[in-house]
């Protein structure tokens, strides 16, 4: 009889009982043994010895730091993983974790992904664990400016170093957030797995409907609330001073600030029972009885980093059943705007807007109440450790093929996402506008899972085009058949500006995975043989976005895609002439 597997679960965050660490670890373990799994627990030699007690764990890891993008701290700190993660390796290797068995390591931090390929590559195949890690969205990609964060280039660095690693095909990206999914595979080159949400919902009933009485409403501030923190106070004092049926509960977690503001200036509240501020530090059990204790949850948070990460606050509040009251435009808003959590947006986090949003919820709250009961068991089941937990065990008994399956709209002006995929007759992206062709042959270099049907080349192209230099042709080859020819000229309004391209490969180069896709252009020119500048590169065709898909798709372009010619020769100069009089240069 083979034997059933085994998972081994990875915390270098649990030290302390606040927070969703324990939840998370604790929801594993009893997800687990009620499968009949056996689960070994490693957690940082820091923690709350009560905790190693609790969940029988081994505490053993290191503090790994989280990197903030610096290239010399970074390299070091990937450099040592290796060696600093010995004890971890040690008790593995003492357990005989094997192929049978799951890793599970509940963050992204890059020296564990570095240090697990490593480690990896040192066992045989009978002995490597399937390896999940779950990845934030804003751990690499900074979602106000829509593009890679600061410490996105040490993602690449691992994930290239995974690319051809014996074992890589044992290690799983995974996203809780389907709004983060694409932009980690265009970073890691790597195909990356949507899970559901680890929670742990523990012994609270699920839609406990709470007897009529006033409406009670939890406020749960955090450090991601910003400078709104200061000015719940001024909140809570609009609501109160027209609403008589109004109690809140407030928590401040242990670094956010604005706990003092609210007991200087809401004393009277506090006294007479309509505001009651919750403990920051609470055990699993108290914190999931001030939910249930509340009919609504108002998150008052900021909307750009929630739209990368999930909200464990929110997930809890809505499997319990309670209306939530949040920003726009993120992961939570999608789940009420799609009709799986009962609640109210607001546009901008702002005291008017949130407190427009509690009037609504004041005024509608029985019709939003029957909602949140309808979906408090479906996004339980649904998000849950032990969704979580079946959704991995069915992963690793596939074995997928870790290359993508198509290259989805990339901006070939931010490097980082884009100047893998160019190889030789590139220029380095142009900040803004994108990357020119330099000289007569420029090449693209794919590496995509095989056996796919026919793709498109789709491409958003502008030819280098000025007086005396009136016409371009381009013609492309994929994998060396013939597959296109492009001719733009000068006296035709279209063919000097940004227009899409696109290009049916042929059945065999897609369905072959790895495909090369040749410009060969006649009479490239450089600015400075017309006289234009001093940029003496031979320019033949510019490309602001490209994708790789099984249909025709031209995106619509921004205004960035509209810009001149003319005007991206003047910003080159500008820029050139700022280097070269810059002191520190």
């Amino acid at each position: 009889m083979t034997a059933g597997p085994r998972v081994f679960i990875v915390d270098f965050d649990l030290v302390g009982y606040p927070g969703h660490f324990f939840n998370q670890v604790f929801g594993f373990q009893e997800a687990a043994r009620d499968r009949g799994i056996a689960t070994r627990i490693y957690i940082s030699g820091k923690a709350d010895p009560a905790i190693a007690r609790e969940l029988d764990a081994q505490a053993i890891l290191p503090v790994v730091p989280w990197l903030n993008g610096s290239v010399g701290s970074g390299l070091a700190s990937l450099a040592d993983a290796h060696h600093a993660l010995t004890p971890l390796w040690n008790d593995l290797d003492a357990e005989r974790i094997s192929e049978r068995d799951i890793l599970v390591i509940t963050s992204s931090r890059p020296q564990a992904i570095y240090g697990i390929a490593q480690w990896l590559r040192t066992r045989p195949a009978a002995g490597r664990p399937a390896v999940f890690f779950r990845f934030l969205g804003p751990d690499f990609y900074d979602f106000g400016a829509k593009t890679f964060g600061k410490a996105a280039w040490i993602y690449r660095f691992v994930s290239r170093v995974l690319h051809k690693s014996p074992g890589a095909e044992r290690i799983f990206f995974t996203l809780n957030n389907a709004r983060a999914l694409a932009h980690l595979e265009a970073l890691s080159l790597r195909k990356a797995f949507y899970l559901p949400v680890p929670k742990y919902y523990g012994a609270v009933s699920s839609a406990e409907v709470r007897p009529a009485g006033p409406l009670a409403i939890y406020i749960y501030v955090n450090v991601r609330s910003g400078e709104i923190s200061d000015r719940i106070v001024d909140l809570i004092g609009s609501i109160l001073s027209r609403h008589h049926d109004v109690r809140f509960l407030v928590r401040f977690s242990k670094d956010a600030p604005g706990e003092g503001n609210v007991r200087r200036r809401a004393a009277e509240a506090l006294a007479n029972g309509r505001l009651e501020i919750v403990p920051s530090e609470q055990d699993h059990a108290d914190y999931l009885a001030t939910i249930a204790r509340s009919d609504a949850l108002l998150l008052p948070y900021g909307p750009v980093e929630y739209r990368g990460i999930v909200s464990g606050v929110f997930c809890e509040t809505v499997a319990m059943g309670k209306i939530a009251i949040i920003p726009a435009g993120t992961w939570m808003a999608d789940h009420v705007e799609e009709g799986r959590a009962s609640g109210v947006l607001f546009a901008i986090n702002s005291v008017s807007g949130m407190v427009a949003a509690v009037e609504k919820v004041a005024h509608e709250r029985d019709r939003l109440q029957a909602l949140a009961y309808s979906c408090a068991h479906p996004f339980r089941e649904e998000n849950s450790c032990a969704s979580n937990l079946d959704g991995m065990i069915a992963l690793a008994a596939k074995a997928p093929d870790m290359r993508l399956s198509q290259v989805f709209s990339t901006d070939a002006a931010d490097a980082l996402g884009s100047q893998h995929y160019f190889g030789d007759g590139w220029s380095l992206a142009d900040e803004g506008f994108g990357t020119w062709s330099d000289g007569e042959r420029a090449e693209i270099n794919v590496s995509l899972a095989p056996g796919r049907p026919p793709l498109f080349f789709n491409a958003l192209v502008r030819p280098f085009l000025a007086k005396g230099h009136s016409r371009l042709d381009v013609f492309l080859t994929a994998n060396d058949v013939p597959v296109a020819e492009w001719s733009f000229d000068a006296s035709r309004a279209a063919d000097r500006n940004w227009s899409w391209r696109h290009v049916q490969l042929p059945a065999a180069a897609s369905a072959s995975g790895d495909i090369t896709i040749v410009m060969s252009i006649r009479s490239p020119a450089s600015p400075m043989s017309l006289g234009l500048s001093a940029d003496s590169r031979s320019l033949g065709i510019a490309i602001r976005r490209f994708s790789l898909e099984p249909e025709a798709h031209a995106p619509q372009g921004n205004h960035d895609e509209r810009r001149t010619l003319l005007g991206w020769l003047g910003g080159r100069v500008r820029r050139s002439l700022k280097r070269a009089l810059s002191p520190s240069e």
